[in-house]
């Protein structure tokens, strides 16, 4: 039991739970306010004055809360279907990792001997965090963070600083969940490119994706920064604070 609590997976996994919770209950959260202030709309001009205007009828169709529900389901359902990956063996470790179960996962990963050796020879890209990268990291947490830090500057006005606080939080550990799998698959691919384990050309296409994932937190911080400056709260990427006359006359 103490190795247990000793294992990074065990706390990871309790970081996940603490996560979903938290994002699970952001939809029912949206959909309230949605019922006060045009939470919808006001998203959907963001993009009207992005790059990515195309989407602001999609946005307008789903509402706010609907693209929360779906990203989170989808999310949920990548996350079974790559846990019941199976080329030919019984992979129970990425079925433990789908509900959180790091300690598990770690464990049934060190009872893969051709694992262990190939890790012992010079270093080996894990399979479960490759997946996890995939599942987790895009489908889950930097796609979630984007959505909350959006809600965050779309409700700024409304909140009490207690609602603040709450949703800082949920987003600090969907924060330091990413993190904490991001960085050992860094390690990872470090190890497997000096081993020679990983082709250079498949190595590269793995950075390029934790890359982007490094470059969407940061536009989420970015979000979250602007939030407390801009005068709507409301921030794109492309094209800066969105005026407040404008979101005056929406309202």
């Amino acid at each position: 039991l103490k190795s247990i609590f000793r294992t990074p997976g065990f706390w990871l996994g309790m970081l996940e739970h603490a996560d979903w919770f938290t994002d699970g209950a952001l939809p029912v959260q949206a959909y309230l306010c949605d019922l006060e202030i045009p939470v919808t709309e006001h998203f959907a001009f963001s993009f009207e004055m992005s790059w990515a205007w195309p989407l602001a009828p999609i946005v307008r169709t789903l509402h706010f809360w609907g693209l929360l529900s779906l990203v989170l389901s989808f999310s949920a359902l990548a996350q079974q279907l790559l846990g019941a990956v199976d080329s030919g063996e019984k992979r129970l470790d990425l079925a433990a990792d789908v509900p959180g179960f790091g300690a598990v996962a770690n464990w049934y990963e060190e009872q893969d001997h051709d694992w262990n050796k190939a890790a012992e020879d010079g270093g080996c890209l894990s399979e479960r965090a490759l997946l996890t990268s995939i599942s987790k990291v895009f489908l889950e947490n930097v796609v979630q963070l984007w959505l909350q830090a959006s809600f965050f500057g779309l409700i700024f006005d409304r909140l009490h600083h207690v609602g603040k606080v709450k949703l800082l939080i949920s987003m600090a550990l969907g924060l330091i969940s990413c993190l904490a799998k991001i960085l050992p698959m860094a390690v990872g691919l470090l190890c497997a490119l000096r081993a020679g384990s990983i082709g250079w050309a498949q190595g590269m296409a793995i950075l390029l994706g934790q890359m982007i994932a490094i470059c969407c937190i940061a536009w989420t911080s970015m979000k979250l920064y602007q939030a407390f400056h801009c005068p709507t709260h409301i921030w794109n990427l492309t094209t800066g604070c969105v005026p407040r006359e404008i979101i005056e006359g929406i309202s």
